[in-house]
């Protein structure tokens, strides 16, 4: 272990883990204690029941919506049981954005997002701590799949400039590296000389893993055939956000000389859903609560 590696697991890591994700462990073991019990379909139920009944005991919203569809939250127990329900329009969103705000969660421990607007202009959300560490928990579940640990250096090919910042700026290449043991690449505006820094920095730094955005990581993967560049052995790519054909999944393969596999996620709710990494089953999709 070299003093870079040494210094991230006995410092940097264990801050960062109080400052996003307290117990991080903890919620790891419990999370795939969940995805593992025999019985799975009733751990379902009763989260779904958990939930319908603090949305409708804390925001006025949900409340005035279960009354008008004549649901009693203590009895749902499946999806079933809210097909009364009206769907939720992103303009209701924007314009009871307040009702819909829960009242057990104090204006202070929210924290605003946007969506990615994919499909219309970005609408805001908020989240509140618990949910900022499940989300880490459970993000750390899925990699765990392909073999990554916190602990593994890697590369950042990601289009959401709000996830990265200015990410070309020696601070914040520096602060990626030191904090998050990652090179980053900004995969919104690509061209040939942003992915030839990435590459250079990429025989440096040495990676093991890569999660990309799909169609970025495809132009980063073509560009380091066509220069005939000679890369470190990286372990895995993951990709998000947009689906890969298989014709760029080959390019991203041979280009890094390892198997790529997609995660689904949303900006909500956070990693969702990924293909298997099992040679038995290559194209299974394994998803966590």
């Amino acid at each position: 272990m070299g003093l870079y590696d040494a210094i991230f697991l006995c410092a940097v890591f264990p801050q960062r883990v109080r400052q996003y994700a307290p117990n991080l462990f903890e919620r790891i073991r419990v999370t795939r204690a969940l995805l593992e019990s025999a019985d799975l379909a009733g751990t379902v139920s009763r989260r779904l029941n958990e939930i319908v009944v603090h949305a409708a005991g804390t925001c006025p919203f949900w409340q005035r919506r279960f009354a008008d569809a004549g649901i009693k939250p203590s009895s749902v127990e499946s999806l079933a049981d809210l097909s009364k329900l009206p769907l939720l329009e992103k303009s209701e969103i924007r314009e009871n954005l307040n009702d819909l705000s829960s009242t057990a969660i104090g204006p202070a421990q929210r924290q605003a997002d946007l969506t990615g607007g994919s499909t219309a202009a970005p609408l805001r959300f908020y989240r509140d701590p618990e949910c900022v560490a499940n989300r880490v928990a459970n993000e750390w579940i899925y990699f765990d799949w392909y073999g990554r640990t916190p602990f593994d250096r890697w590369g950042h090919i990601w289009g959401a400039q709000q996830d990265i910042g200015a990410a070309s700026t020696w601070k914040a290449r520096l602060r990626s590296r030191l904090l998050d043991r990652a090179i980053v690449l900004p995969g919104n505006h690509l061209n040939p000389a942003m992915i030839d820094d990435f590459l250079e920095r990429m025989s440096h730094f040495r990676p093991r893993f890569l999660h990309a955005y799909s169609q970025a990581a495809f132009l980063v993967a073509r560009r380091a055939l066509e220069v005939n560049r000679d890369l470190p052995p990286v372990d895995m790519v993951t990709v998000t956000a947009e689906p890969i054909s298989e014709e760029q999944r080959e390019t991203v393969n041979k280009a890094f000389a390892c198997s790529t596999y997609s995660i689904y996620g949303t900006r909500e709710c956070g990693m969702i859903a990924a293909e298997a990494p099992d040679s038995r089953h290559p194209r299974s999709v394994r998803c966590a609560l």
